[in-house]
């Protein structure tokens, strides 16, 4: 038809990275929905309470099996970077749904919203919806919330939104994972660092640290960046004002309570 640009965009129902590569072989899929990630982040670590460390392919190795580049007269970008990122959908249990904790779908849409990737709010999510898969996680919006804009979780997804509308390290930057604990909210006898997950985006000169704790109780890590030492670091989300310093070589040690996350950057011109 002449179409330029056109996202073909499939939704293939598997969590092996190989298969969902495939169908971003040349002359198909520009990209596909990001079930590796939805499997072992959002359900696996955050809902489950698995060790952060089953996540790290899903966020960075699995990126070997995609194609380097787009389609011919596709949307221009790799399918890796373009692939749709999602916490919850039509044909799965609601965040809510699975585990009724607000806080574990918040610091879930903390995670959507950060990767590289293109992010996916499934509707209703911001109002709390708590369905089950397939028809009970399809409820009718305004008769089940009424779209009520004072929602916290609406407050959370816009607080979300335009940080990603406004950082170009967030949108085009490249991941970096800097920590992973092999410790997981569920084990029996969890490490100080249970739950702990970051991962670095940059872009130019910017570059945002994304920390979170899956687990349900204060957990604390020695995080590796790429700051300086002694950069100051605020959360952009601005849950806190208080800011965390860089230590030698760049290291940060953070110390999170249970079920929550930040996104630390500079003040502007303070790097």
């Amino acid at each position: 038809l002449g179409k330029e640009r056109f996202l073909l965009l499939g939704e293939v129902f598997v969590t092996r990275p190989e298969t969902l590569a495939r169908y971003t072989e040349l002359d198909q899929l520009d990209s596909v929905f990001a079930f590796d990630l939805k499997e072992t982040l959002i359900n696996g670590v955050i809902l489950e309470g698995r060790p952060p460390s089953v996540a790290v392919p899903a966020l960075s190795t699995n990126r070997s099996f995609f194609p380097a580049s787009g389609q011919p007269g596709g949307i221009g970008i790799d399918p890796w970077s373009a692939r749709a990122v999602f916490g919850d959908n039509h044909d799965v249990f609601r965040l809510r749904g699975e585990l009724d904790d607000p806080l574990a779908v918040e610091i879930a849409l903390t995670a959507v919203m950060t990767v590289d990737g293109m992010p996916v709010i499934y509707y209703g999510t911001e109002q709390g919806l708590d369905g089950t898969r397939h028809h009970l996680s399809r409820e009718p919006l305004w008769r089940a919330a009424g779209f009520d804009e004072g929602h916290p979780m609406f407050a959370h997804v816009a607080r979300l939104t335009a940080l990603r509308r406004g950082s170009l390290a967030l949108r085009r930057g490249t991941l970096e994972v800097r920590y992973a604990s092999r410790s997981g909210g569920a084990d029996e006898a969890p490490e100080a660092d249970a739950g702990m997950l970051a991962w670095e985006r940059a872009f130019e000169d910017e570059r945002l640290l994304t920390v979170l704790n899956a687990s349900l109780d204060d957990s604390v890590a020695e995080v590796p960046t790429g700051f300086g030492e002694g950069t100051l670091l605020f959360d952009a989300l601005e849950a806190t004002d208080v800011p965390w310093r860089v230590g030698a070589r760049g290291v940060l040690s953070i110390r999170l309570p249970g079920r929550a996350a930040v996104v630390l950057r500079p003040r502007p011109g303070r790097e």
